[in-house]
């Protein structure tokens, strides 16, 4: 993380990467959900993004999804999956990485923050988890970490 910039990761799922191995079939009307610590500065004029990918670089999964600010919660980024996203190798794979970059501006200090994630009526991948982002500082944009 750079700090003081919008945030940007890959959240890279427990599904093999090959392309020859399944990921994660995900039905339409799937949400997925992404909340921010006070630690990250909300943007609420800026629009999150995201890319559903197969698994290996530059492989997006063409299918139609939403991606919003939760209105109640300008800190809670929402996914909603509009066309199902198949899992059928070696072609349609399944989702194995989401690529999210928002509107949060990533803290200035060092530390470890939880982003709560939430996957609802998503089949196989429903549930809860918390990612943690280790953050290196503001130096850490000079290193490439």
């Amino acid at each position: 993380l750079a700090a003081g910039q919008r945030f940007e990761a890959w959240i890279v799922l427990d599904k093999s990467l090959e392309p020859t191995k399944p990921g994660y079939a995900v039905p339409s009307g799937a949400t997925m959900r992404f909340k921010f610590p006070k630690s990250f500065k909300a943007l609420p004029d800026v629009k999150p993004e995201a890319v559903f990918l197969y698994g290996w670089p530059q492989k997006a999964i063409p299918v139609k999804f939403d991606v919003a600010l939760d209105p109640q919660d300008p800190r809670t980024i929402v996914i909603t999956v509009l066309q199902p996203i198949e899992a059928g190798p070696p072609d349609k794979p399944g989702l194995k990485a989401i690529h999210l970059r928002t509107g949060e501006v990533n803290p200035s200090r060092e530390g470890k923050y939880p982003i709560e994630i939430q996957f609802t009526n998503a089949g196989e991948l429903s549930g809860a988890t918390t990612a943690i982002i280790n953050h290196q500082g503001p130096s850490s944009q000079h290193r490439g970490v």
